[in-house]
This record gives C-alpha cells, structure tokens and sequence, in this order.
C-alpha cells in the first residue's frame, strides 16, 4: 500500500514518467488488483509503444485477469519489441497450447453430442462357486510367501501360538 501511494505520488509530480506506471502497476499485480494493473500498464504503453516490459507486464495481468487472447497478443508484442525476452516467448507459446487444447477439447465435446449415444454392454459376472477343491496347498504353490518374524526370546523359548493365513484365490 505504500509503494502504490509512493508511485502515485511519483505520477503526480511527473505524469510522463512511463517506469512510474510500470512501477505501481507491478505493485497491483503483486496486489492482486488486475485492473488496476492493466489500466497502469497500458498508460506505460500509451507513454512509451516500444516499451516490451510494459507489454509483458500488461499481458500478465490480463492472464491474472482471464483474458487469454489478450495475453498473448501482449506476450508477443513483448516479444516482438525484444526478441531476448524469453520469458515472453515461452508464456505466449504457453498460452497457444492451451489454447489449441480447449478448441479440440470443445470440437471433441461438440462431436460427441451429435453421436448417437451407444448402450453399454452388460455381462454377466461368472457364477460364484459354493466351494473349490484345490487339492493340497504347499509353500511351492504360493506365489508370495511371508514368512513370520520371531524375536530372539520367543525362538529360544519354544512359544506357540495360533497362526492365521489369508489365501487370496
């Protein structure tokens, strides 16, 4: 809130300071103030048209905001003007994916509706047998076999106990 009033005082002594406007509008952005970051932002571009990080920080604003195509005709304007601006690239390039991937999503959803709906085919689960004769069971057979742990003192001491086995068939 101080660095906004400090920016905004900054303006007022000098409205033609194009980095004054690119300051306080990083300050909304940092803010979450979308609006007002772009209004700032596009002052910036009104005072300076060549300027690639008033357009770069215009078009993160406008992304924050939702406005995609916006953003990315912003992030390759910035691109434009400084063709070193990476960063620009990748998000503009970024956006056009995501963009491309809705639209297909959207062709795929609207060709689904026009399809007929088909009916799921039903079968029928084998029936459960009442009992299953395996003939005798034995440590070959097992496909895992976990062996019990015994400490040292029930070992050497001989105790016994009930033993519980789960067979998963």
């Amino acid at each position: 809130d101080a660095a906004a009033a400090d920016y905004t005082k900054a303006i007022e002594m000098n409205a033609a300071s194009m980095s004054t406007y690119v300051g306080r509008g990083g300050v909304y952005l940092s803010k979450k103030a979308w609006d007002s970051a772009v209004t700032d932002f596009t002052k910036a571009i009104e005072l300076n048209p060549k300027s690639a990080l008033a357009f770069a920080r215009r078009a993160e604003a406008w992304e924050k905001k939702g406005n995609l195509d916006l953003a990315e005709a912003d992030y390759n304007k910035a691109f434009g003007l400084d063709p070193s601006n990476e960063a620009a690239k990748a998000s503009a390039a970024r956006l056009q994916t995501e963009r491309e991937k809705a639209e297909a999503a959207k062709l795929e959803a609207e060709k689904a509706k026009q399809e007929p709906v088909k009916a799921p085919v039903t079968v029928a689960p084998p029936p459960v047998p009442e009992w299953l004769d395996l003939g005798q069971i034995s440590e070959t057979s097992a496909i895992r076999l976990m062996k019990p742990t015994y400490s040292q003192v029930a070992a050497r001491s001989n105790i016994g106990g009930k033993v519980v086995v789960n067979v998963e068939i």
